[in-house]
């Protein structure tokens, strides 16, 4: 039994570090940029938190997200003096690896028989949607948020069953790590524990003893907040407490938004976050059906509520579809086991089940890679170099091509007006700055560039415009001309004279 557990946790590992050998570390993907720059921000700070963040959008863009794995981030890079583009790109897939162990252990607790938890450990260690969106070098706080999550979903189920204050201030202690962890695990954890406590409390009700249940919640809410009060309430003393709901709404696109998103992925249902996925969708499907078949509805609304949750739901889904997954998977062999002539059927059809989940594997890791383009990233990281060497501090860019908008502020340490990344906790000016982009972005000429950029998003001449693949823009007519400050083969650094 020891050794397949460590064997299906290599498997796992595995997965989760495949793209690594296909990419560049020493260079960035096409994100990360945004996350390096809070973490240089927060050591430049004394390790406390920021209130503005440099170079992102005009202005900058106000610090409010989940510091705890740019702490890690910062200590590893300007503590211990590693490179930043390498800890940038392998750090997410190490915190992936380490929810490997967590989960396994969740499963048990799930779990009373020996099987199914090792098929669910096989299904996350395998399944996408359990790791592609963590260990993308965007993918960080999503690492972390997991971690914490597990944690909470463990100390959740230990309060549960064996009560007790200081397991319920374990509750509290864990709701806090995803609060300090990412934007998605607050808000998971706001779910879960809200579905929990309503459920304990009706229960208790029924027992007898709902003020004594009560008052261990209490005590779990107050744990929480007061240990992530150092994160929560620096953010709203300085930008106001109306800055997260804001940002939630924006992203969800308001009431009717939030509900038009769920209803559509769950008839959608695109969980396993592959082109193939497929199957297992179904079986994540079956898991659902047997669950709710059996009167088992904890992991059914488990998924829906994390399938409720704006933008981050891709990631939030990994955990009850690994599970539910599992209960398809072993739903499946039960049916099967007594109408297959021969076991070797059998085994011919797990082999095929494991095919068809490394083809998974590979597909996701080479799509992932595929997004890096080594010479461009090099090019434009040179570029960059010489704009911070050459250029004054006031320079202010827009850079035309989004496969490096992302992390060139963080390269050029200069502003970079038309980055979207960060600006999330401001919905409107995100908005401007993405429908000024798709302008950008529709352009095939530098006549057409010369027009998006009049007027630019904020009001305001722009001086430096940073173009990949010169060569293929046609020659430039308008009038004034751009004026070429740096080339290398696949960037350019444009001026545009006020």
């Amino acid at each position: 039994m020891r050794r397949i557990v460590f064997a299906l946790f290599a498997l796992g590992a595995l997965a989760r570090l495949l793209h690594l050998a296909l990419i560049d570390l020493t260079l960035p993907v096409e994100s990360g940029g945004l996350f390096l720059e809070f973490a240089r921000q927060i050591a430049a700070a004394g390790y406390r938190l920021p209130a503005l963040i440099p170079y992102y959008t005009p202005g900058g863009v106000p610090y409010a997200y989940p510091p705890l794995a740019f702490y890690l981030e910062a200590a590893l890079i300007h503590g211990l003096g590693l490179p930043e583009w390498p800890v940038a790109n392998v750090l997410p897939a190490l915190l992936a690896i380490a929810a490997l162990p967590l989960f396994y252990a969740l499963a048990r607790a799930v779990y009373a028989n020996k099987v199914t938890p090792l098929v669910a450990l096989g299904v996350y260690a395998l399944l996408p949607a359990a790791y592609v969106q963590q260990v993308q070098d965007e993918g960080l706080a999503e690492g972390a948020g997991t971690l914490a999550l597990l944690l909470l979903v463990l100390a959740m189920l230990a309060a549960e069953r064996r009560g007790g204050w200081g397991r319920y201030a374990l509750v509290g202690l864990a709701g806090a790590l995803c609060v300090l962890a990412a934007p998605g695990s607050a808000v998971a954890a706001a779910l879960l524990l809200g579905l929990w406590g309503a459920a304990l409390l009706v229960r208790a009700g029924r027992e007898g003893r709902f003020a004594r249940q009560l008052a261990h919640l209490a005590l779990a809410a107050a744990v929480l907040l007061a240990a992530s009060a150092p994160y929560w309430l620096a953010v709203a003393r300085v930008h106001g407490a109306g800055l997260f709901i804001t940002a939630f709404m924006g992203q969800g696109g308001g009431d009717e938004g939030l509900l038009r998103g769920f209803v559509d992925r769950a008839l959608q249902f695109p969980v396993a976050q592959s082109p193939y996925g497929a199957l297992w969708n179904a079986l994540i499907l079956a898991g659902v059906v047997w669950s709710v078949a059996r009167g088992r509805w904890r992991l059914p609304v488990w998924l829906a509520a994390m399938l409720f949750v704006p933008r981050e739901w891709d990631w939030l889904v990994g955990v009850p579809a690994a599970l539910l997954a599992a209960e398809g998977v072993v739903a499946a062999a039960g049916w099967l086991q007594p109408r297959l002539a021969n076991r070797r059927v059998g085994t011919v059809l797990a082999l095929a089940l494991l095919l068809y989940a490394a083809l998974n594997v590979l597909v996701v890791a080479r799509l992932y890679a595929a997004t890096q383009d080594p010479r461009r990233s090099r090019d434009t990281l040179a570029a960059a170099e010489w704009a911070r060497a050459n250029l004054p501090a006031t320079a202010r860019f827009v850079v035309v091509d989004d496969s490096v908008r992302e992390w060139f502020p963080h390269a050029v340490q200069r502003e970079v007006v038309n980055v979207s990344q960060g600006s999330e906790w401001q919905p409107a000016e995100n908005a401007v700055i993405r429908a000024f982009n798709r302008d950008l972005e529709a352009c095939d000429s530098l006549d057409c560039l010369d027009e998006a950029l009049t007027p630019p998003p904020d009001g305001e001449d722009r001086r430096f415009i940073v173009l990949n693949d010169p060569d293929g823009w046609p020659q430039y007519n308008a009038d004034p001309p751009f004026v070429v400050r740096y080339r290398n083969d696949t960037a350019v650094v444009l001026e545009n004279p006020e």
